[in-house]
């Protein structure tokens, strides 16, 4: 599944998908595609707005690669959530100068259930950043940043035993001041070869998928 995010305004709420063919819905304000991408044209985020779609990884491994602009946001984050909830699916959140990646099982657990991984320390300011998350198991993930492996630890451990769910997702809910550009889901792991000539391609403006 891969979204270039080249609609504009004057088109319908329709997200293409690029190699599947399983085309979102874009939910709320349209003006979120007025924004300059890291190729072409890119959405940027107003907390309301999201792209729905169907379906959601069902079965690792599977990876997740986008590229992204805090716009000097720091609690701006990106949200793979249930349409309706706030804490179900997977969400990617910048915080404390830290990225977190956290997941509550898809339904609607509350904070205290979720579990968290994080970095160190990072600065991913005002520019665009590739970010790519690969998901191995309910406990086991890589993560790269402009083609860099940085390493995970326990920042909270809650109650929620899974990250897939079995539900219609959202992309950008809740996600504040986020740009988004080139997100792509494989059902499968990157290697680090792969990943690294994806970064170099796309980074340089060519396109991949």
């Amino acid at each position: 599944l891969n979204f270039r995010f080249e609609e504009s305004i004057t088109d319908d709420n329709t997200v293409i998908d690029n190699i599947g063919g399983l085309n979102a819905t874009l939910t709320g304000d349209k003006t979120v595609r007025e924004n300059t991408g890291v190729i072409e044209r890119g959405y940027k985020f107003d907390g309301s707005a999201r792209v729905n779609l169907e379906p959601t990884p069902s079965n690792y491994p599977f990876c997740i690669k986008y590229w992204a602009n805090l716009n000097n946001n720091l609690s701006s984050f990106l949200y793979i959530t249930q349409w309706d909830t706030t804490y179900g699916g997977l969400s990617i959140v910048y915080y404390n100068n830290r990225l977190q990646i956290g997941f509550g099982n898809g339904g609607y657990p509350g904070g205290s259930s979720r579990k968290n991984f994080e970095t160190s320390s990072i600065s991913v300011g005002n520019e665009w950043k590739q970010f790519v998350l690969i998901v191995k198991s309910d406990f086991e993930f890589d993560l790269y940043i402009d083609g860099v492996i940085y390493s995970l630890g326990y920042s909270e451990s809650g109650s929620a035993t899974s990250v897939v769910y079995s539900n219609n997702f959202a992309i950008g809910k809740q996600s504040i001041g986020i740009s988004l550009d080139e997100f792509t889901i494989f059902n499968q792991e990157l290697t680090p070869e792969e990943i690294s000539e994806i970064y170099s391609k796309e980074s340089n403006g060519i396109r991949v998928f």
